[in-house]
């Protein structure tokens, strides 16, 4: 509406003179169409017919006066990237009150090349100006141009040392072919000391402690101790870095770490530790940049991997050793101790305009991992991720799409058939939270053990109730892929401040590519009735054991404790002798000298075992997240429905995670 005009505005009191009531009269007019849209520059460096192509209107579009100020700013900023700081861009205006419709000249007044007199940096306290100055992509002395202020300004922001909508200005110099560049900046917090208790659909209930300084000394470096509990991880770990060694452009740091891991499956709605994982080790990193936005780290690692398995509930106590018809043959080969040595390198991408909170930019990172420089485990780990971001004009929308994936090359000779070269401590592991709308390793190959149970005819048949079954193990994978699309949605300023950030997704990925292990086949006795001539499978039994997990053995006949009472058998924890207290220590408390050959046996609810989910058939879910930097804390709470699925993957519906500072 190019005539739109308030015609009158009104103010009158209210009756109770409380407050004003302000009527405006306005005059919309009709509605007008663009004309012609050109560009004219007094420049001789432009071609006005390229610069007027890629402005956002044309010829017939309705007219829009935002569009107008927009294309003025863009109009300036693509003379900046030439060199010409202040060049003058005036709409000029062809009204055709007949036709309805609004032609634009652009004109482009003469101007002067513009070169950096000098760099000014204000407001920080604490971070030393070589931290800022190195972040910048202009010298004094360099020509202008407008797109190395926009990277520099990117490029400071990353840091996270200052508050956001940080902004470059550019200030006329001492003559009118000088600039001056202006960096204000409002230092925010970079130092985090907390204790964190929260709760966790994942683990439960987590305590954490970490202290973390991301701008140690003011010189950039990055400094950080952590400790972490939950009922099924704990880990502590210490780290360093140093963006810029000695000045110069090459990035070094290291971590040390010991982190213990329990594995678990489900047997009905109870989630049971399987096996244990304990590392200890660490990590040197280096960094170097090749171009601006391309750059290339390495890496070497070294760490000492115990897998183990609770005696007392999966091994045989009378050879000691893993019972695969209890523990299942894949758990009784992750079982070892062994060392990883192990280099790799990563080649990276990046041209987001803020690596905290990206709007726009993209970024790429492949990288490589070869364990065998020593140790005990030999594999190639290559893995991809890319990621692309919208800022959607200047309605606040963020439209994000991301993809991974990965492949595990083991350069081991075959450890027999049914074994996978890659260990299950080794393996890609796929669910929540990364793909949202799955369980935690809810996708990809597992062994799923069914037990048998009796209808109400009387057949027996195998359970059909999910929540009953006796085991559902994640065996990982050795190749995945991953993706994502993403919109956030934006909210009032208000609620903006606030931290509340929504948003809704898509995803598809998958996790497949192990060897089909041996499906265990456990001698449970098969009776036929005679008569009916019904087929049942019964309890196979196995050794007893007492609640201090010590098998349990029954005293000959001939032994004088057992002819004392009355010829009953007495129960012992020792192999020879006897104690007069179940669950007493082998060899402590032990008396006589019978040998106690016939052991106590319990029962074991007769299976069978199912293999699936090795599938490289995309997985689909679609949700809603949310996020908010509560004064309790960060939490993120997710609803996403699974669309696609393997009838063996273990979906979950409702995710979330909060935790308090204090």
């Amino acid at each position: 509406y190019a005539d739109f005009r308030v015609t009158s505005a009104v103010a009158e009191l209210t009756p109770d003179k409380k407050d004003f009531i302000i009527t405006y009269v306005v005059e919309e007019g009709p509605r007008y169409k663009f004309g012609d849209v050109t560009v004219d520059s007094d420049i001789r460096d432009f071609d006005n017919k390229r610069l007027a192509a890629t402005l956002p209107m044309h010829k017939g579009d309705w007219y829009n006066a935002k569009q107008v100020e927009d294309s003025v700013d863009s109009l300036s900023e693509s003379t900046g990237l030439f060199g010409y700081a202040f060049t003058d861009v005036n709409p000029e205006f062809d009204r055709d009150k007949d036709k309805l419709t609004m032609g634009i000249n652009f004109h482009i007044a003469q101007a002067q090349r513009t070169y950096v007199e000098r760099v000014e940096i204000n407001g920080n306290t604490q971070t030393q100006d070589k931290v800022i100055r190195r972040e910048i992509r202009l010298s004094e002395g360099d020509a202008f141009n407008s797109f190395q202020v926009k990277r520099s300004q990117d490029r400071i922001n990353s840091l996270g040392f200052f508050q956001e909508k940080f902004e470059i200005k550019k200030n006329q110099g001492s003559a009118p072919d000088r600039v001056v560049l202006t960096a204000d900046l409002e230092e925010k917090s970079t130092g985090e000391l907390s204790l964190s208790a929260g709760y966790s659909s994942l683990e439960k209930f987590i305590i954490q402690a970490s202290i973390k300084q991301r701008n140690f000394r003011g010189k950039g470096q990055e400094l950080r101790a952590s400790v972490n509990w939950s009922s099924y991880s704990k880990s502590i770990e210490l780290g360093f870095t140093e963006p810029y060694l000695f000045d110069k452009n090459i990035a070094i740091g290291g971590d040390i770490f010991r982190r213990d891991y329990n594995a678990f499956n489900y047997i009905g709605d109870q989630r049971n530790t399987t096996y244990t994982q304990v590392s200890t080790g660490f990590q040197i990193r280096t960094g170097v940049p090749l171009t601006e936005y391309w750059s290339l780290s390495g890496r070497y690692g070294l760490s000492y991997d115990e897998v183990g398995l609770d005696k007392a509930t999966y091994f045989n106590q009378v050879t000691n050793t893993c019972d695969p018809n209890i523990a299942g043959r894949y758990l009784c080969d992750a079982i070892g101790n062994r060392w990883t040595s192990s280099v790799g390198y990563s080649l990276v991408y990046d041209s987001l305009n803020n690596r905290l909170r990206p709007t726009g930019g993209h970024r790429f990172a492949f990288s490589q991992d070869f364990a065998g420089l020593g140790g005990d485990v030999r594999y190639v780990r290559t893995r991809f991720e890319g990621a692309k971001y919208w800022g959607l004009g200047h309605s606040g929308f963020v439209l994000s799409a991301n993809a991974e994936g990965g492949f595990i090359k083991s350069l081991e000779k075959s450890r027999g058939a049914g074994v996978d070269n890659v260990r299950i401590t080794d393996r890609f592991y796929l669910g929540e939270p990364d793909f949202r709308g799955f369980d935690i390793r809810g996708i990809g190959p597992r062994v799923t053990r069914i037990p048998y149970t009796t209808d109400s005819a009387g057949n027996q048949i195998l359970q059909t109730d999910r929540t009953q079954y006796l085991a559902d193990d994640a065996l990982g994978g050795r190749a995945y892929y991953l993706g994502r699309l993403e919109l956030e949605i934006p909210l009032g300023a208000g609620i903006r401040e606030l931290g509340l950030r929504p948003s809704i997704y898509l995803q598809a990925g998958a996790l497949f590519g192990i060897t089909r292990p041996l499906i265990n086949t456990t001698p449970f006795p098969v009776h036929e009735d005679p008569v009916t001539h019904k087929i049942t499978i019964a309890a196979y039994t196995t050794q007893a054991l007492s609640t201090g997990g010590l098998p349990l053995y029954s005293t000959p006949a001939t032994d004088a404790l057992t002819v004392a009472n009355n010829g009953v058998p007495l129960v012992t924890t020792c192999s020879t002798g006897y104690s007069a207290t179940i669950g007493a220590v082998v060899g402590a408390g032990c008396s006589g000298t019978s040998t106690n050959d016939k052991y106590l046996t319990q029962p074991v609810q007769p299976y069978k075992e199912f293999f699936g989910g090795n599938s490289a058939k995309p997985r689909l879910s679609v949700g809603a997240g949310f996020n908010w930097n509560s004064p309790f804390g960060p939490l993120r709470i997710d609803v996403a429905y699974a669309l696609l699925k393997d009838p063996s993957d273990d979906t979950k519906l409702v995710t979330f995670n909060v935790g308090t500072q204090f």
